[in-house]
């Protein structure tokens, strides 16, 4: 079949010529050929009746076109309508808000370094601060402790026996006595002369009252040497029960010599002193055979025995009814006793209840003839008074106050005001030093979780550039059907003018 427009051969079963879209029916021939054969003269009803095949044709292949153009019209506005909204989107911030966020909390944590830093300098300052005030305010209890304990010993009212009654001074007062206890126990010098004249005259039967006399001899026990009254606990209940003032008021000191406590403590009678020195100076047995006094016949010794009754309540020295002096008595004073001993258990007992107190010096033994036993000691240096040794334990013992009754923290005191204000300053620093803490730890937690929130826009920028590709590519997918379907729609809508005319 040849089309009638343009002459070109078709299929027998084309309705549309595919080269000009004109429509076309079987048995067609060109229009040279056709209007080469029609007849010169036509009829009128030949001319309306043979081109009807050709104008149906002609309609369908425009309603087919005008639909197509519909088609491809719509798609490509969709299309367009698409694209639009994708540039759109292209053109807005992506995650814009996520963005703000991120950018703000890195921006927080910018300067989280130097933040850091300033807390530190404020941290530091603070602390010194309440250092110091740490400072000022031990100071101000430390005058406010003297003040008060020196108005409680200052006090007329202030009950010596009971402060010296409470534990810990009396567990040092005791001890006190069991160590003077224990060196007279081990004082070989004293024993040399004290015992041999109580051994003696024990076994001489001279002195009836030998036992009751040197009673720290007199034992039960054929294997003891001393008396059991010479324990401790014993002595202090039987024997010796003076407290540290009752000790004070007898002796006008603390120290005890050993002189003190052949005298005070042991009350061992004048005459066994003098007759016991007596003995040690003129042979130290008082043996008749061994003992050496200068013009005595064998009747002297004998009358020196048997007139010890009458001495025990005399007066004198038995050397003074001779013409002697214990001036010439041939004795190293000094070792008369232990002394050394008896200072140590002194020194002890200050250093317990009052350290750094003055103390006398160790006693040093001259002879005369007015004291027991023809002897007296000299004491240098000076001793803490009574009541300077009972601040002194007062201070080192507050607490002893407390077992007498006494609240010292509700006494009066002239730093109070100052207390309170520093205890106030205190306060406040404390608190501000923990705000401060507070802050440097939220910096602190700020500047650690940098990393983390870095790592978060990285990946958000890391999503944009992907959003970004993913709508290049549409963009690009989108513009090559737009213009497929803008030729399309073209085409279309030339196949319809044509089918019109």
């Amino acid at each position: 079949m040849i089309c009638p427009n343009c002459g070109k051969e078709l299929s027998e079963s084309a309705l549309f010529c595919r080269y000009c879209g004109v429509p076309v029916t079987a048995g067609s021939e060109p229009v040279s050929i056709a209007r080469e054969s029609m007849p010169v003269a036509e009829t009128p009803s030949e001319a309306t009746e043979e081109p009807a095949p050709v104008k149906k044709g002609h309609i369908r292949q425009a309603l087919v076109s005008l639909l197509l153009f519909f088609i491809f019209a719509g798609g490509l506005a969709v299309s367009g309508r698409f694209i639009f909204s994708t540039w759109q989107e292209s053109h807005t911030p992506y995650q814009e808000a996520a963005f703000a966020a991120l950018d703000e909390e890195l921006a927080m944590r910018e300067d989280c370094a130097d933040k850091i830093s300033e807390l530190e300098v404020l941290l530091r300052a603070n602390a010194q601060e309440i250092k110091d005030l740490e400072s000022d305010l031990a100071g101000y209890r430390l005058r406010r402790e003297e003040e008060v304990l020196n108005t409680v010993t200052d006090s007329v009212e202030l009950d010596y026996d009971a402060l010296f009654a409470t534990e810990f001074f009396s567990s040092a007062y005791v001890q006190y006595i069991d160590n003077l206890l224990n060196a007279f126990r081990q004082d070989a010098l004293a024993d040399n002369w004290l015992y041999s004249y109580y051994d003696y005259s024990a076994d001489y039967g001279a002195n009836t009252h030998i036992n009751q006399d040197l009673w720290i001899y007199d034992s039960d026990s054929a294997d003891e040497k001393f008396s059991r009254l010479l324990d401790t606990r014993r002595f202090c209940v039987s024997v010796y029960t003076a407290t540290l003032t009752d000790h004070f008021t007898q002796n006008d000191h603390l120290y005890v010599t050993g002189l003190d406590l052949l005298n005070t403590l042991f009350r061992i009678p004048g005459y066994v002193l003098d007759d016991s020195v007596f003995v040690k100076a003129y042979g130290g047995s008082p043996s008749p055979a061994e003992m050496e006094v200068p013009g005595w016949s064998l009747q002297d010794y004998d009358d020196f025995w048997e007139s010890v009754d009458l001495r025990s309540d005399s007066p004198y020295a038995v050397w003074e009814a001779y013409g002697l002096s214990a001036v010439d008595f041939d004795i190293d004073w000094s070792n008369l006793v232990d002394e050394d001993a008896y200072y140590r258990a002194y020194e002890e007992f200050m250093d317990t209840i009052a350290p750094g107190l003055e103390r006398y010096d160790m006693a040093q033994y001259i002879p005369d003839d007015d004291y027991y036993g023809g002897v007296r000691y000299m004491l240098s240096g000076n001793e803490a008074t009574l009541k300077e040794i009972a601040a002194a334990y007062i201070a080192g013992h507050p607490d002893c106050l407390g077992e007498l009754g006494i609240n010292t923290d509700a006494l009066p005191s002239s730093y109070d005001n100052q207390i309170a204000e520093v205890k106030l300053q205190l306060e406040e620093l404390a608190k501000t030093a923990g705000e401060l803490t507070l802050q440097k730890n939220e910096v602190k937690w700020l500047q650690d979780s940098n990393t983390f929130f870095r790592q978060q826009r990285e990946t958000l920028v890391s999503m944009e550039q992907q959003h970004k590709e993913l709508l290049n590519r549409t963009l690009l997918i989108f513009a090559v059907i737009c213009i497929f379907l803008l030729i399309m729609a073209v085409a279309s809508l030339r196949r319809f003018i044509r089918a019109l005319r």
